[in-house]
């Protein structure tokens, strides 16, 4: 290392020195927490030492007690059957993707002539949530469509309406 390079605006010599020095001086015990330090600092310590709030001490037993019936039956998982109910769009997608794998698989044994035609399924149509618009009967996101509508209804020179 060079001994002249600067750290914080001083060489590492001063540096050094500064610290022996501070590791020499007497230390004292603050007496409202207990922790020992220089007694230049220690003043300043006590200071903000004693405006902190204490702080509260954690309680185990308190968090295993069991709550009240009313709180067991609010955070109890939800059964089988209504997750069901409700899957995410994700697990719909994905479902929706495996069947379509596995008709795709049929549709080449029907052509092979490996299976009865019979065999096929026709697919659902996709679930579509989006809502359409009354007045130009466009299709919008639930919020979108919230924003849409009232400034469609104002419009005088609109577009012919398209015809599904």
């Amino acid at each position: 290392m060079d001994p002249d390079a600067l750290v914080g605006g001083k060489s590492l010599e001063e540096l050094q020195r500064e610290a022996a020095a501070a590791a020499a001086e007497p230390q004292g015990q603050c007496a409202q927490c207990g922790r020992t330090f220089r007694q230049s600092v220690l003043m300043r310590h006590q200071k903000t030492c004693g405006k902190g709030s204490k702080r509260r001490v954690f309680n185990a037993s308190k968090q295993r007690e069991l709550p009240d019936q009313n709180m067991v039956l609010a955070t109890q998982a939800p059964t089988k059957a209504a997750k069901e109910a409700k899957q995410s769009k994700w697990k719909q997608q994905h479902e929706a993707f495996q069947q379509a794998m596995k008709n795709n698989k049929l549709v080449a044994a029907v052509e092979k002539g490996e299976a009865p035609a019979s065999a096929l399924q026709s697919l659902p149509p996709p679930p579509d949530n989006r809502v359409p618009c009354p007045h130009c009967s466009r299709k919008f996101a639930p919020d979108v469509a919230e924003r849409h509508i009232p400034k469609c209804k104002n419009i005088i020179a609109k577009p012919k309406a398209r015809r599904f």
